[in-house]
């Protein structure tokens, strides 16, 4: 895994135009360390961070392309297409596991009340968000619990 720091978070939000909740500058070398951790990769093998601007604007594109092809796989109709709203325009996502059989896009709800903006988790099977939680503080402590939950202390 990658390692990112607080000031290239800052030349993200100034290229793209949008402000990461002060949740996930708060955690974001903590995020970062646990990513690139054993426990993690035993549990999620195929995540990688989103930590760039040329990233995340290509995430958004293969959400787009992927939202334009209809659920199932059965292409929408152009004019259908056209007029979208596109999940691209608000989310901002920050990490992509390539799953078993489709990826998911874990990324910032900005229609959510912000500051803070939930975290969703955006899914490539049927293009929607399929899990939600109220921010990131929330979704870090679950990830944390998540990934450690086979480890043991030691007695």
């Amino acid at each position: 895994m990658r390692t990112v720091n607080g000031n290239e978070l800052i030349k993200i939000e100034r290229s793209l135009g949008f402000t990461y909740p002060k949740s996930f500058h708060s955690f974001i070398d903590e995020f970062v360390t646990l990513c690139g951790g054993a426990a993690f990769q035993r549990h999620i093998p195929t995540a990688r961070l989103i930590v760039s601007a040329p990233e995340i604007v290509a995430e958004r594109v293969s959400m787009d392309q992927r939202e334009s092809s209809g659920v199932a796989g059965v292409p929408l109709p152009v004019e259908i297409v056209e007029r979208a709203d596109k999940s691209s325009r608000t989310l901002v996502p920050f990490l992509r596991d390539e799953g078993r059989s489709s990826p998911d896009t874990y990324a910032f709800d900005l229609e959510s009340s912000g500051p803070g903006y939930a975290v969703v988790v955006w899914s490539y099977a049927d293009p929607m968000i399929v899990h939600q939680w109220d921010g990131f503080a929330s979704f870090f402590q679950w990830l944390r619990e998540h990934v450690t939950s086979d480890e043991k202390p030691d007695a």
